[in-house]
């Protein structure tokens, strides 16, 4: 297979009426009607094509280029085994605007945010849950400053006030899963969409399902960076070799085990680390001068300057976000509690400081589970965490009262 050749997605519903070709796609919210020579050029594609000989045979403008491309009516033949069933739509929920795939080009704009939610947990070993996370995330941030139209929003916990004037966030919707499908299919739609975003120069924001997923957003940021430093919050190092290493297979506890494998990742700081490891027979301790740690213990008697001390500024970075690095009473909503943690304010500190001091180029928040008591803690701490690091991406100033008095 090559990326330069061309087929039909095998999903298409064809119908001919009179003078005209119906076209639907089920799986891309996609209905059309077109000339009949659309027909004779799908008929053509039933074989993979080069680009360069369909448009020398049927002379296609852009326009028809992107709506035959943009709406997966054409698909790269290295691309049909996981886009012919799905790639994102729409959620009923947004954060910011809602904004389709095929208007991604249009309405974007560089330093613009890009939110998308993963809901799967298949690479949980526990019963997590964390498929859920991206609705509860979405439902606290529509109830944040982002529910409404607004030229400004004051931060009282922080006493800032932000212009909003320049802020886009955009919300792109979920990424599909078919049910019975592999993890590895599901990642390359978000390696897809996220490198459709980085091109674009947006900050990627994906919201999880469970910590499984960070690894495809840092395989496309690292073909989009040669270099590129990694924040990582959690109880866990996510780097369990064991097991998991003899079989190579991924999963929640160890994204990171796979992204030391790559020579774009310059750093690796994980913050709030608390577990005990345990030395298997016949292992021994590889030590890598990119990965450092600071223990939830330790950030108990740091401030978030030494919490970063060290770590290259003039690095783009990447802020991975599991909610288990927060204590179980600020954040029980979550598949691998572990006891202490980071309390809801020391991690706003830290992420405040992060967004404000690093070139925070995408995220991601996972690991957010149903609820277990009548109000969601952790999606309103993530959501809390989430509107720092977007509103930090402007310019604030000091507040010192909040009253308002209209002016109309």
């Amino acid at each position: 297979m090559t990326a330069d050749r061309l087929v039909i997605n095998p999903r298409l519903q064809i119908e001919v009426e009179d003078d005209n070709v119906c076209v639907r796609n089920p799986f891309h919210d996609l209905d059309f009607r077109a000339q009949l020579r659309i027909k004779r050029l799908l008929d053509f594609c039933v074989v993979p094509q080069p680009r360069s000989a369909i448009q020398s045979r049927f002379g296609l403008d852009d326009k028809l280029w992107e709506l035959l491309l943009g709406s997966f009516v054409l698909l790269r033949e290295d691309e049909v085994d996981f886009l012919s069933a799905g790639f994102v739509r729409a959620e009923p929920l947004v954060v910011g605007q809602r904004c389709g795939w095929p208007e991604l080009p249009y309405r974007a704009r560089p330093g613009a945010f890009g939110i998308f939610g993963v809901p799967l947990d298949l690479g949980s070993a526990v019963e997590s849950g964390a498929r859920e996370g991206p609705r509860w995330i979405r439902q606290a941030m529509k109830e944040s400053y982002l529910g409404e139209a607004a030229d400004a929003v004051i931060d009282l916990e922080l006493r800032r006030e932000y212009d909003l004037t320049r802020l886009m966030v955009l919300d792109v919707g979920n990424i599909d899963y078919v049910p019975g499908e592999a993890l590895a299919n599901v990642g390359a739609r978000i390696e897809k969409l996220m490198a459709r975003l980085l091109e674009l120069e947006m900050v990627p924001v994906m919201l999880g399902g469970d910590h499984s997923l960070t690894h495809y957003a840092l395989r496309a940021l690292f073909r989009h960076h040669p270099r590129v430093g990694v924040l990582h919050f959690d109880a866990h190092p996510d780097h369990y070799v064991g097991p998991y290493r003899a079989m190579n297979v991924l999963n929640h506890a160890n994204p990171f085990y796979f992204a030391c494998q790559s020579s774009s990742l310059a750093v690796l700081r994980q913050l709030g680390l608390r577990t005990m490891e345990r030395v298997a027979p016949r292992t021994r301790k590889v030590v890598d001068p990119r990965v450092s740690y600071v223990s939830a213990f330790e950030l108990q008697r740091c401030t978030p300057a030494d919490a970063f001390a060290g770590l290259p500024r003039d690095l783009p970075y990447y802020l991975s976000f599991d909610v288990d690095c927060l204590d179980p009473l600020v954040a029980p909503e979550t598949g691998s509690t572990v006891v202490g943690g980071l309390s809801y304010y020391q991690a706003l500190e830290l992420i405040d400081y992060a967004s404000q001091n690093f070139n925070i180029i995408g995220a991601d928040f996972v690991e957010v589970s149903r609820r277990v008591g009548p109000v969601h803690l952790a999606c309103q701490a993530v959501a809390r965490y989430l509107t720092t690091l977007i509103l930090n991406s402007q310019s604030f100033a000091p507040v010192d009262g909040y009253l308002f008095q209209s002016t109309r």
